[in-house]
């Protein structure tokens, strides 16, 4: 998602994702990556015909590109910024600037938040840098109402390195909602640690 992308509404029914969802439909996955993927490549992807699942049945049986429901699952990568320049991810530390930062909040002011008060939906955060080393990630944690966002699931993956007591405590109000932190440890040996970070 990026502030130039319209809102949730236009992204998920939009044009690039009624594509998306005709090739998966058609069965060409077309925007698949046919050696990355680990159902194509492992052949586990399931036969048309074998679905049971009723929205989905009704989904293909209709090719229907539209749908009403929103997403359940956000994966939020969209900023890159870390702490570290870990040599495994990046040759130097990244941050977002104070204009993209602003964008990126208005936008998560607009359509994440509002989204996020429809119940089921997990948030994965970030994948792409750090949820601790984003001045936008962290202030959209710490923004989460346990009332009004109380159905939001988030699942943290961070280096660990400013996930402090103090931070933990700042997030009491979301504590409830936290359901996986994942904690990346980038080496198994102290010597290989000391030499990526």
């Amino acid at each position: 998602i990026s502030s130039k992308g319209g809102s949730v509404e236009d992204i998920w029914n939009g044009e690039a994702m009624k594509e998306m969802r005709r090739s998966v439909l058609d069965g060409d996955f077309t925007y698949c990556n046919r050696s990355l993927c680990p159902y194509i490549v492992a052949n586990l992807l399931p036969l048309k015909k074998d679905v049971q699942d009723p929205k989905l049945r009704e989904i293909i049986d209709t090719h229907r590109l539209i749908l009403e429901d929103g997403p359940k699952l956000l994966s939020l990568t969209h900023d890159a910024s870390c702490n570290l320049a870990c040599p495994s991810c990046r040759a130097d530390i990244i941050t977002i600037n104070k204009k993209e930062r602003d964008a990126l909040d208005l936008y998560a002011d607009q359509y994440l938040f509002p989204l996020l008060e429809e119940a089921g939906i997990t948030v994965y955060v970030s994948g792409n840098g750090d949820p601790f080393g984003s001045k936008h990630l962290r202030r959209f944690i710490h923004g989460l109402d346990p009332v009004k966002h109380g159905g939001v699931r988030l699942e943290l993956l961070t280096n660990g390195l400013l996930l402090t007591k103090k931070e933990w405590d700042s997030l009491s109000h979301v504590h409830h909602m936290i359901s996986s932190i994942a904690v990346s440890i980038d080496a198994a040996t102290s010597a290989t640690y000391e030499d990526v970070r």
